[in-house]
């Protein structure tokens, strides 16, 4: 009777052994699990700011190309106009200039 008295016991003292183990194992995983979860948010916040820069970036080169080429079309467009302009201008020039030699009025 003692034996089977002095086996319970032992096996409640193994099993208390392996639930203190346990539980300091699971401490460990937890605090584990808390320094990667810092570490993968800290990783993120800055991909995520890089990622938000190299976007502004690009958006910023982007609205410097689209301006670049709207104000070459415009230039190109105001000079057409210009030269269409002058083309007129030069021909009522001539005629100005020939009616004051000329002596027409």
């Amino acid at each position: 009777m003692e034996e089977i008295i002095e086996s319970i016991t032992r096996a409640e003292e193994r099993a208390l052994n392996i639930r203190e183990e346990a539980l300091k194992k699971a401490e460990q995983i937890a605090a584990k699990a808390a320094d990667e979860a810092e570490l993968i948010s800290k990783r993120s916040e800055s991909e995520i700011r890089l990622y938000r820069e190299r976007s502004l970036k690009q958006a910023e080169a982007e609205g410097e190309k689209r301006y670049a080429e709207a104000l070459a079309k415009t230039r190109a467009t105001a000079k057409a106009y210009a030269d269409g302009v002058i083309k007129k201008a030069d021909g009522v020039a001539a005629d100005v200039v020939w009616r004051i030699t000329s002596g027409s009025r």
